[in-house]
Order: C-alpha cells, then structure tokens, then sequence
C-alpha cells in the first residue's frame, strides 16, 4: 500500500510537471519553474553528502560554478558542443571533489564544515580574479543554448523540459543508488561511522564516492543554468546561494528523493511570490533553517509521510503491544 501510495502521487507530480508549460502563459514564471528545477537539481546532488552520510560540504556551490564555468568558456571561447562541454564540467567537478575528499575525509563536525567552505571560497576568489579568463565581476556573456541531438534548444518550453528529463533522470539514478549494497553502506555510515567500520564499510571510500556524485549533479546544474540564462558572474555562486540550498534541503527532507525536489521548488517560488527584498530572503531561510531543524528535522517529506502513515492506520486499531521477547538477528 505503501509503495502504490508513492508510486501515484510520484506519478501525479510528473504529470503536473508535464502540463505546466501549457497551463504557465507568461514567460516570467516559466523562466521561474526553469530555476526551480536547475535549484532542484543542485539540491539533489547536495543531498549525497549530506542527507546520506550526513556530512555537511558548504563547497557544494563550487562544484555548481564549476559545471556553469566550464560549459561557459568552453562554448564561447573554444566552440566546443554544450554536451561535451557539461561533461567535460562534470569531470573537472568530479576531479575537485576528489582532491577535496582526500583532504577532507579525516576531518569530522565543523572542522570539516570550515574546510569545505573554504573550497567554495576559493571557486569563487578564482573567478572573481583570474580575470582573462573568466571575465573577473564582469563574468561571461553570449553563452549558447542548450542543445539536444543537433537540436538548438532556444525556446523557453524546450529548455524547460530539458532540464526536467535531466531532473528526472538524475532522481531515478539517486534511487537507484539509494537501493544498492553503497547505498545501504551510506544509510550505516549516517547513523555511525565508527558503527559502520566495525561491519567491515571502508568508509573513506563512501565518503569519496557521494562527495563526486554530488559534485557531479552540481556540475550538471550549473551547465543547465548556464546555458538556460546566457551569462555566469562569479556574484551567482556566493554564500548566500549555499545558504539557499542549504535551507532548501532542510525544508524538504533529506536523505530522501522527492523533499530536496520539494524543497527547491516551494523556496524558488516563494521569493517571486513574496516580492520581499533579498536581504529579508537571507534572514527568512536563517529562520526555516532554525525551526525546521528543532520541530520538523526530517522535513515537509518527513511530515508527509507521517500524515500518510496516519492516513492508512485503521481506524479504531490500537497501538501494538511492547513485546518483551527478546529480539535476536
């Protein structure tokens, strides 16, 4: 019951994500649903470290100005595909991730938060400098449009469902890991770390693994943004864009597929639907953050899931007994 209750409303959400192009008139929202999935994305790939192993990288932005430099110089200054130049994004990301990773994996808490930071610090000092290349504050204009088979995807409906196959396509494959022997390894090492290396889990193996993979989705991300809008600067990939997903997949739920996805969405449209100021939007997430980690820590996925729960209890069922039995593996 549990399944067939997921599969629907998993159903229901691709096929109200299927129609909104034709429902959404104005070309203002349809460039907002488009942030909301790129966000989505990148929240996903974030999702690796954090809501897997529960490792909290604040470079995770990095990886996105990475993938959104990379598709950028590589189009417009070496008239390389904008496929190649995503996966050549996604290796450099991925190569990143790894050195990161190696420096990182035998640090724990906020040292590892510091460290991680840093990383992302210094994406964006590089961009910001490195001015003959990257453009400096100026950033990188006349980025091309995605393509797909040869096909210059220009209109906003075809960029839009671009970015939605990518999206789901990158859920399917994070399902797909969730139910493997690493994914199960990944559900251990969250718990406990010293718990997991007595069962046998190399755990700075799975520390690399997740951290590539989420560089990889943040790559991928920020080729789509780039390519979406024409323009990267380094100003796009600041802190408050990391405090932005981070708050997005608080909200959501991590550690699960559909809250990072849900998180991204409600937090993207929020902002347009409020009209308040960025600053005030900063201060907003620091408050989420704050009460979704002290009442909801497990998310709007979390919460509902505890109303399907409630939803499917028979009515007038009592709670189970404790059994004192003792209970043997």
């Amino acid at each position: 019951m549990n399944s067939l209750l997921k599969g629907s409303g998993l159903v229901a959400v691709l096929a109200v994500a299927i129609v909104a192009p034709l429902v959404v008139t104005s070309r203002y929202d349809l460039g907002v649903l488009q942030l909301a999935l790129i966000n989505a994305l990148l929240v996903l790939g974030f999702n690796y470290t954090v809501g897997f192993t529960r490792r909290l990288s604040l470079g995770h932005v990095g990886f996105f100005a990475i993938g959104a430099y990379a598709s950028a110089l590589l189009t417009t200054k070496h008239d390389v595909s904008p496929l190649l130049a995503m996966l050549a994004g996604v290796l450099v990301a991925s190569v990143a991730a790894l050195v990161v990773s190696v420096l990182t994996n035998g640090l724990h808490a906020h040292y590892l938060t510091l460290a991680t930071l840093g990383f992302g610090v210094i994406v964006q000092v590089v961009a910001t400098n490195w001015i003959d290349v990257t453009g400096g504050s100026n950033g990188v204009v006349g980025i091309p449009v995605p393509t797909a088979f040869g096909i210059e995807l220009a209109e906003p409906e075809q960029q839009y469902y671009l970015a939605l196959v990518v999206l789901a396509i990158g859920a399917a494959l994070m399902a797909r890991f969730r139910a493997t022997k690493l994914g199960r390894q990944a559900s251990a090492l969250r718990q406990s770390e010293r718990a997991a290396e007595s069962l046998g889990i190399r755990t700075d193996r799975l520390k690399t693994l997740t951290l590539v993979l989420s560089a990889a989705y943040g790559a991928v991300a920020g080729s789509l943004y780039a390519h979406t809008y024409g323009y990267v600067a380094p100003d796009v990939f600041s802190f408050a864009l990391m405090l932005t997903v981070l708050a997005m997949l608080v909200v959501g739920g991590p550690g699960t597929i559909a809250g990072p996805i849900l998180g991204a969405v409600i937090l993207t449209y929020l902002p347009e639907m409020a009209r308040v100021g960025d600053k005030y939007w900063q201060l907003i997430y620091g408050v989420l953050l704050f009460v979704m980690v002290l009442w909801a820590p497990k998310g709007l996925a979390g919460l509902a899931s505890s109303a399907l729960s409630l939803v499917r209890r028979p009515r007038g069922r009592r709670a189970a007994r404790p059994t004192t039995e003792a209970v043997t593996g």
